[in-house]
This record gives structure tokens, sequence and C-alpha cells, in this order.
């Protein structure tokens, strides 16, 4: 596969690496001859950086358009630096979370608050570019990311405010779960987690409009019942986990969710000393012959 020009050493350079005028250069000496005004401009007539490689590819028959050819690389790194706010496009908002996403597993200082912070504020601008002129979040932007992130994020952001509530960063946590409720195909998972979220922090009142709101929202979603249980076990009112719990375990289909179920409430009796009632769900544990596993309360 070719890759555009190369140097004398025939070396394809990285367009991150290159000023705009040695992009360019190296854009002219393939017959591409333009200017940053000239670049945007076709740009936005092209709609996406994969348009524009494919157009310029086919008028310039020594480039290629593949997506690590010089020729897209470029015009990736063009649209990121000079039109990544006025221009959004798939592509570009992908390349940004998975830079984050990079950032954060990369780095050796993950446990660190103010590590964290910056993350924080990474994945706000993120946020913004997922949004309309109108303010309203762009879903469909969201979705079409899918086809170009290298990376699953929606788990990453799914993690995140855990991670950032175990730092104390209670508030930040709760922002990234209810920014991207509102963009996620699954906005039970982000809504969940802040109601366990608010409820571990202590934020008491909060935690229960959470839970009020999930539970009348998604019914029928057993995780969100079985993290409204969690979320009333955190905030100490055990009778009503019990009762979340109880409602969860009829809503089960497979094995290793009747499992999940179980193990939360033998921790409860247990700690409640309700002995009989933690030997009826001993029972049901070894009728099910899985093994038991560590208790995730956010799994």
């Amino acid at each position: 596969m070719r890759h555009g020009r190369t140097d004398d050493e025939g070396f394809t350079p990285d367009p991150r690496d290159l000023t705009d005028g040695e992009i360019l250069e190296r854009l002219s000496d393939g017959g591409i001859e333009i200017t940053i005004d000239d670049f945007k401009a076709e740009a936005m007539k092209a709609g996406s950086p994969e348009m524009l490689a494919g157009n310029w590819a086919y008028m310039y028959k020594e480039w290629s358009a593949d997506e690590d050819s010089f020729l897209y690389s470029a015009i990736f790194e063009l649209w990121r630096r000079h039109l990544g706010y006025e221009k959004r496009t798939p592509e570009i908002v992908a390349e940004f979370i998975d830079d984050i996403f990079n950032t954060y597993e990369e780095s050796p200082e993950a446990n660190e608050q103010y590590f964290l912070l910056n993350i924080y504020e990474r994945v706000r601008e993120f946020y913004h570019k997922l949004l309309k002129e109108d303010g309203s979040p762009d879903v469909d932007l969201y979705n079409d990311m899918t086809w170009y992130a290298r990376n699953d994020f929606d788990g990453f952001l799914l993690s995140i405010p855990h991670e950032l509530s175990r730092h104390g960063l209670t508030d930040q946590a709760v922002n990234i779960g209810r920014w991207f409720s509102e963009l996620s195909g699954q906005p039970q998972n982000f809504l969940r987690d802040t109601a366990c979220i608010l409820a571990d922090a202590g934020r008491r009142e909060e935690a229960l409009i959470q839970i009020e709101e999930n539970i009348i929202r998604f019914p029928e979603e057993m995780w969100v019942i079985i993290n409204a249980g969690d979320a009333m076990y955190n905030l100490g009112e055990k009778e009503s986990a019990e009762r979340y719990f109880l409602r969860a375990k009829n809503m089960v289909v497979t094995k290793s969710d009747h499992m999940v179920v179980l193990e939360r409430l033998l921790d409860l009796y247990r700690e409640l000393g309700m002995k009989d009632r933690a030997k009826v769900i001993e029972n049901e544990i070894k009728a099910l012959d899985l093994p038991l596993r560590n208790n995730n309360r956010n799994s």
C-alpha cells in the first residue's frame, strides 16, 4: 500500500509532527497546491476528512486515500487544527476521545486526583463537542463515532465516574453521568451509577431523587432495581434495600443474574442477623451450582 510521497530515505512522516507549512509542502510535491484557506473551503464542501481524501486521491493519482496514507493523515491533522470546532465530524470527535482514553490508560498517575481532574476537564470538552448549536446533545454524532473510535468509549465513560468518586470528586462524577446519559443509547447505565455514587458520598436527598427518577423511567431494567438497592444499602436503608433486591430477584432471567441478587440478599441478611432468611438464600445459591464471586455492587 502506498502512503503518498516519502522523503529521501523512504520514510513517510507523521503529519502530527509537521507544521502546516511542511504538510502543505509535501502535498505540493504531489501536485496538490493549496493554502490553509483553500483547504478549509474544500473541507467544508467535502463534509468529512474521508470524503476529501477520496476526492483528492481521485484527482491526483499519485496519492492513496487509505486511512494509513499520508494524504488522509495530513487532511485529518489539518482538519483537527483548523476545523475541529467549526466542522465537527465523527472521525475528528472520535480521535479526541481516543486521545483521552490513551492518556488515561498509559499514565502511571491514574490514581492521582489532579490527574483525574485533568481527565475530567478533557471529558467535559469532549461533551461540548457533542452539542448542537442550540445546546442540545447530538445523539447521531455520538452514535456515528462507534465506526471511528478505536476504543470502547462508552465503557470508558461509564468507568470514569466511579474513579472520580473514589477520589472525592463526586460533583465531577455526577456531571459525567448525567451528560452522557443524554447521549448514550443506554442512559440507564449512567443514571443507575449516578444514584450509587451520590449514595456513597452521603448525599442522601440527591441520591433518593435519582433513585426515584430511575425507577420511574426504567421500571423493567433489572440492574436499575439492583443498584437502587445498592444505593439504599449504602444510605443505611436496609429494609428498602431488601425490597429492591427481592423485586430484582423476581426479574432475573439467567443463573448468573440470579446469583448477583442472591449474594446481595445473603450479605444483607447476615449483616442484620437474620439467620433463617440467610439460610434460605444459602440453599438457593447452592442449588444454582455456581461459584461465589467477589460482590461488585456496581457491576
